[in-house]
């Protein structure tokens, strides 16, 4: 359980990170133990972690910005580490009311790879926003999140009349 450490004694002392997005990177951190010691009423611990990569995703936020009309739609590729090997087993939208979305296996015999489609369906114009959750069967990593972002917008009435007048001539 844990508590204070008398004197003379040792304890653990547990230190938990995030490290989400990390991945392939180096985490550098210093913490900050507290005692009752009067001499020693602050001690530093420096931490460097080296984070393992689990996969390699394009894009963790889709963008699909444009004018009523036009198809919009990104895809993301998702590759899983060969050390960290695991399966997307499905996809979900938190809401999906205004996205289709489509998952491919693209993998071949020396990589696992997947490619997700995301494709804008609103048909009016104004903004919206959504989650795609990605299941996967790794222990490690059992969900990625892509957040979707939509901006769909009216032409503008300069272009509109800019249009306007090219037909003319």
């Amino acid at each position: 359980m844990p508590g204070p450490i008398p004197p003379g004694e040792e304890g653990i002392i547990k230190i938990k990170l995030n490290t989400a997005n990390k991945g392939g990177r180096t985490v550098d951190k210093k913490i900050t133990v507290f005692t009752n010691d009067p001499e020693n009423e602050r001690l530093y611990i420096d931490m460097k972690v080296k984070v393992d990569r689990l996969y390699k995703l394009s894009h963790r936020r889709v963008n699909l910005v444009g004018n009523v009309g036009v198809a919009l739609k990104q895809t993301v590729t998702l590759t899983p580490e060969k050390d960290h090997a695991f399966k997307v087993k499905e996809v979900t939208a938190k809401r999906g009311d205004h996205i289709n979305y489509q998952l491919h296996d693209i993998s071949n015999q020396t990589e696992t790879k997947y490619e997700l489609t995301i494709e804008n369906t609103k048909k009016e114009a104004g903004p919206y926003f959504d989650t795609l959750y990605l299941k996967t069967d790794s222990t490690v990593q059992p969900e990625i999140k892509i957040q979707v972002f939509g901006n769909i917008r009216k032409p503008t009435e300069v272009k509109e009349k800019q249009l306007s007048k090219l037909k003319e001539k």
